[in-house]
């Protein structure tokens, strides 16, 4: 049985069935625990609690490991102590994404990456073509591990109740829950921030139950997948598979800070010469939107001093904090704050305007 189906069965025996189930790429995942309102409440004032056991892991390992990843993929993974970690990507030689992470030097010759989806089959069997004849192993350990995040302003208060330690930042550390090891690193996809937790599968459900009651004793609690959209979106996160795809470059999905140019990996050259000889020719861009009509993914976005389609919306959510909101894939001439947009629907139309990300930006993060 998989970590996800396992919490699932927590979650509806927890919550009284008061839990409802929805599909969000690909997985069955808590829609929210009886009150979506009162869950985005928990992180903007206490601490939530996230199921993410529906991101893909892959453990890196072997004798050539490092050499491997510098090579192979964008960031300077050479620079990283143990412990420590940062966005990173694998591009194809077209420079396209072929998958973004964040990959954490666990000790001297082992690297954990850690994707916000679930693990496409495809980035595995890429990545492990590069890998032939190097020392080097790769595993799918998505089933193996569950991933938590506890976010909010009081989310330090819950770990440290838990596991009885603090997380250090930027690095990560490791504790333990009746025995078992818990990896700890700063993490999270709201304004607020927080940490995430990587538990193994077979003591998931403890260490859940152990952080909810940590948290609920806060005046936080669980959160679903309806109130951590909304989350997202304010803190401009974008997602593979909904925001972008493989058919994009990094430059465009919003990931510079995953690119190094002071090194050789595949892909290289492309996203070099982009930034050498110009900017990407669209990229994800925030929206703010007037009225209460929340726009579907898909619609053609026109602006720009332009009457053809000037982008379309990848993303987009009714948010307490900044009203309608949406993350776009925009074109050059349309993406520069302040500039005035319409999209239109079947069934309904709004006027907005491009807007910087994040769209809440926390002093005390």
């Amino acid at each position: 049985m998989s970590s996800s189906s396992i919490l699932n069965s927590i979650h509806s025996q927890e919550s009284q069935s008061n839990v409802v189930f929805t599909s969000w790429l690909g997985c069955r995942v808590p829609a929210h625990f009886g009150d979506p309102v009162r869950e985005y409440q928990h992180v903007q004032r206490s601490a939530g609690l996230f199921d993410r056991t529906y991101r893909g892991l892959v453990l890196a390992s072997g004798r050539e490991t490092t050499a491997f990843l510098d090579r192979m993929i964008s960031s300077e993974v050479t620079r990283l102590a143990a412990g420590e970690g940062q966005p990173a990507a694998f591009l194809t030689p077209k420079g396209k994404l072929v998958g973004v992470f964040r990959v954490f030097k666990t000790a001297a010759e082992a690297f954990l990456l850690m994707f916000a989806e679930p693990l496409r089959p495809e980035f595995l069997k890429t990545c492990s073509k590069y890998a032939f004849l190097s020392d080097v192993q790769l595993q799918d350990a998505s089933q193996a591990w569950a991933v938590f995040s506890v976010e909010g302003p009081r989310s330090g208060e819950v770990t440290a109740e838990v596991f009885q330690r603090t997380v250090p930042s930027p690095g990560a550390g490791s504790a333990f829950w009746e025995g078992e090891p818990v990896w700890i690193a700063p993490g999270g996809e709201s304004p607020e921030g927080g940490v995430d937790l990587f538990v193994p599968a077979r003591a998931a459900g403890g260490v859940w139950r152990a952080l909810r009651q940590a948290a609920e004793k806060l005046g936080g609690g669980p959160v679903g997948r309806e109130a951590a959209e909304i989350l997202r979106l304010e803190a401009g996160v974008p997602y593979f598979g909904i925001d972008f795809t493989e058919n994009n470059f990094p430059n465009e999905a919003g990931f510079e800070a995953a690119l190094s140019y002071a090194k050789c990996y595949v892909g290289q050259e492309v996203v070099a010469r982009m930034k050498t000889y110009g900017h990407a020719n669209r990229a994800i861009r925030g929206v703010r939107f007037q009225g209460e009509a929340v726009p579907p993914a898909g619609a053609a976005l026109r602006g720009g001093g332009s009457e053809g389609e000037a982008g379309a919306i990848t993303s987009a959510v009714k948010s307490p904090r900044c009203g309608v909101i949406a993350l776009a894939m925009l074109g050059r001439r349309c993406g520069s704050a302040g500039t005035p947009v319409t999209v239109q629907w079947p069934g309904g139309e709004a006027k907005g305007e491009v807007a910087p990300l994040p769209f809440v930006q926390l002093k005390s993060k």
